[in-house]
């Protein structure tokens, strides 16, 4: 049964008062900004896209970053996404799997098949993650080796070559790749890509992708959505609902030919992410019918505040680009003290699908650009969480606390099921 309610993000930072200081002569140095600390999590790794035709293999990093009257600097590194919550601080991530298939009994041809799956996870950041798998776990090597940048399913070696296949070894047919495309307290976007080769299946048309949001207290299927999806047209209404159709339809009200043909399928509009484009949310949908029609596009919709509580830029996005050329995303601070700014590729006509080239921490001091405060990896951002006041220290002793004594190991249940 699908979500039907409205999921409001955690307003993460309070801003105090800060009492100014009187100039008792021209020479008295400018009261210093009150400290201010970032929660930003980011792509750390993925795989060539090319081989599996979409992301895979997936890895994420949260920094924690400060910046005080000493400057700004990364004062703890930790692996996954940590979210903080109203409960605290929650960890999200994405274990990848692999698994063994056994052979279908009394088919002499059928030695097995080994696949993958990527399974997310949310759990509150003390809590060992736990991912179960339908069938039992690959050896770490075999799972070591599919996991590698440079494995491709579709080569199979030379019968003369040195290491000449086996007749007899297990195929290896099938993955399903997941990623979070973005992540708030209280709401994620993931997407879901599940392929087969065409060395097992050589007819086409293998693959099938989906998107969806969904809310992190909510379960996360082996393989496939969740099925605690949130429809676009609950959270943005009747005007979201039309505007989510002319996205997916080219614009055409009564959308195109695989739209049209399937109602009962598309009008569902679970397929949608946010987005942050431009120093703003947005919304993207997406709606696929089997594994022959795929639409996107982005409605005409205005984020409200009360689902994102993000801050808005104090300038006009033509402005900041003046400043800074090749700006494609930003993220301001509460108070607008400090901007972190990403720049992408100039040729790049997606903003949301170009390459980043850097993404650095700027002082924004009177709605203006100032000086380049830090440069941090250039990679995907995922989630920018601020805090300021006293939740700056507070969060300061939490995370490198987190970052001394190591996150639990994610715990893989191995399934026994035959076929």
């Amino acid at each position: 049964m699908l979500t039907r309610r409205v999921l409001v993000g955690y307003f993460l930072t309070s801003l105090l008062a800060f009492p100014v200081v009187r100039a008792q002569r021209p020479s008295t140095p400018s009261p210093v900004a009150p400290p201010v600390g970032l929660l930003l999590a980011r792509v750390a790794h993925e795989r060539n896209r090319d081989a599996f035709g979409d992301v895979s293999v997936v890895r994420y990093e949260t920094l924690w970053i400060v910046r005080d009257a000493s400057g700004a600097r990364i004062a703890a590194t930790l692996p996954d996404i940590i979210v903080p919550r109203k409960s605290g601080f929650w960890r999200m991530g994405i274990e990848h799997t692999c698994q063994l298939t056994p052979a279908a009994q009394g088919d002499s041809n059928d030695h097995g098949n080994i696949s993958t799956a990527d399974i997310p996870f949310a759990v509150p950041v003390g809590q060992a993650p736990v991912v179960e798998l339908e069938f039992p776990a690959c050896d770490a090597q075999t799972a070591k080796r599919l996991f590698d940048d440079s494995y491709n399913p579709e080569f199979v070696p030379a019968p003369d070559s040195e290491h000449p296949p086996n007749p007899n070894a297990p195929s290896e047919c099938g993955w399903a790749n997941r990623w979070f495309e973005s992540v708030l307290p209280d709401l994620i976007s993931i997407s879901y890509f599940q392929g087969v080769s065409e060395i097992c299946e050589p007819q086409g048309g293998n693959d099938y992708k989906e998107i969806w949001t969904q809310s992190p207290d909510d379960p996360f299927p082996f393989v496939g959505p969740s099925q605690q999806q949130i429809p676009f047209d609950v959270v943005f209404g009747a005007a979201g609902h039309r505007a989510w159709i002319r996205a997916v339809s080219g614009g055409q009200p009564e959308g195109d030919s695989c739209i049209a043909d399937n109602p009962d399928e598309d009008m569902k509009q679970t397929g949608w992410s946010l987005k942050h484009v431009q120093g703003e949310w947005r919304t993207h949908a997406f709606a696929q019918v089997g594994r022959v029609c795929a639409a996107s596009g982005d409605p005409k919709v205005v984020v409200p505040r009360t689902l994102t509580h993000a801050v808005l830029i104090p300038i006009p996005w033509a402005a900041l680009q003046k400043q800074l050329p090749g700006i494609s995303d930003a993220y301001v601070a509460p108070g607008a003290s400090v901007l972190l700014a990403i720049q992408s590729k100039k040729d790049d006509p997606v903003p949301d699908e170009s390459q980043t080239v850097a993404v650095a921490l700027y002082d924004f001091s009177g709605n203006k650009l100032g000086a380049k405060l830090l440069d941090l990896p250039a990679t995907k951002i995922l989630m920018a969480e601020w805090a300021t006041g006293r939740f700056v220290q507070s969060w300061t002793e939490s995370l490198s606390t987190l970052q001394a004594h190591g996150l639990p190991a994610v715990v893989v249940t191995a399934g026994t099921a035959s076929k």
